[in-house]
């Protein structure tokens, strides 16, 4: 099967990572695979692009509404004659729609939604018009259960083409490490309003004082650089500072091999007041840490039934303090048995070649 997969750039997002991941996966079964991209100088994946043999064609957008990306991929589509496409992404979604309708949808598209709409916000009329072109894929993905939902219910008509595809994990890359010690809790999370660290500090501050101890907190992720981002991070830090929880409290910036940042935490905590599928948790799970997670869209299934962690209500500080004290107060043997449950979960339901495997499945159906 040859397979061209299209995307933006090969930057550090999730979806990013995440067609990489399903790239290898796909080659390794047999697939040949190619990529197209639009910003080509973003490549932090080149030496894993050599390394796999991936072929990478690249028309670069020379403006915000430039066309060029789209006749460039009508004609790659029209001379390499790929049996399916999966592109991932908005812009990239819409570029493959308009170039395989030019080309008279001579190729089977599969396109892959990596947001989700927030709970009571209603959608824009460009994300109307958007959805309205996902007529022209044969299949659309979503990485969440939570927003193929929510794309029924405003569209019942893609009932009949959409589907759940989790995300991946490369479960050789993101191991356990049972010598490592493990004595701090740990957030990997960019910096800003929706990750919800002032609630986590909050939970702190009320654990100092109910029990007269304090967690440590490691957060790694980049500063969002929003004005409103900057000044809540501000407010962040005065908080810390007034209730002298500086020293109980990391920025750590972002960090390369999370991986072995992960084997040396005790927890992952996930405060976010809204998620989609989120990668990290994925990744932590199959370093065999436990998550203390916000019950928001589909992080629960991720807990499967407790076994993997804690959840707790991201709009109360009280709850989350809760969630760390019952982690807290876990035998030696509880929180053993919750590594290994981490673990197994990983194996069994996100590695990335069952990730792979779904995607091959999808395209064989079409």
């Amino acid at each position: 099967m040859k397979l061209l997969l299209v995307i933006d750039h090969f930057g550090s997002g999730g979806a990013q990572r995440q067609l990489v991941l399903l790239a290898k996966e796909l080659v390794e079964s047999g697939c040949i695979v190619e990529f197209f991209v639009y910003y080509p100088n973003i490549n932090i994946y080149k030496d894993k692009l050599n390394e796999y043999g991936l072929k990478v064609h690249s028309c670069e957008k020379s403006s915000k509404f430039s066309i060029k990306p789209i006749l460039y991929l009508s004609n790659l589509l029209k001379t390499n004659k790929y049996d399916s496409v999966i592109s991932f992404l908005s812009t990239p979604n819409i570029y493959a729609e308009l170039a395989n309708l030019i080309n008279r949808r001579t190729t089977k598209l599969v396109v892959s939604e990596r947001s989700c709409y927030p709970p009571g916000n209603s959608i824009n009329a460009k994300t109307r018009i958007r959805e309205q072109l996902h007529r022209l894929a044969d299949a659309i993905v979503c990485n969440s259960f939570y927003q193929k939902e929510r794309m029924i219910e405003q569209n019942p008509w893609i009932n009949k083409k959409i589907t759940t595809i989790i995300n991946g994990v490369d479960i050789e890359h993101f191991s356990p490490d049972a010598k490592s010690i493990k004595t701090d809790f740990l957030v990997v999370a960019r910096i800003d309003r929706g990750k919800n660290p002032l609630r986590l500090a909050q939970a702190l501050r009320l654990i100092k004082d109910d029990y007269g101890y304090c967690p440590t907190i490691n957060w790694v992720g980049k500063q969002d650089p929003s004005e409103d981002s900057l000044q809540y991070t501000k407010e962040v830090n005065e908080y810390l500072n007034v209730n002298k929880l500086q020293s109980n409290w990391n920025w750590m910036g972002e960090q390369k091999h999370v991986e072995k940042i992960m084997q040396n935490h005790k927890a992952l905590i996930l405060p976010s007041l809204f998620e989609g599928f989120p990668n990290v948790a994925c990744e932590a799970l199959a370093c065999g840490l436990p998550i203390l997670i916000s019950n928001v869209c589909d992080n629960y299934r991720l807990l499967n039934n407790g076994l993997n962690g804690f959840s707790f209500d991201p709009q109360d500080a009280r709850s989350i303090a809760s969630s760390l004290v019952a982690f807290e107060k876990l035998s030696e043997s509880d929180l053993a048995e919750k590594r290994a449950q981490c673990r197994e979960y990983a194996v069994n339901t996100l590695s990335s070649k069952k990730y792979a495997e779904n995607y091959l499945k999808l395209l064989g159906s079409l």
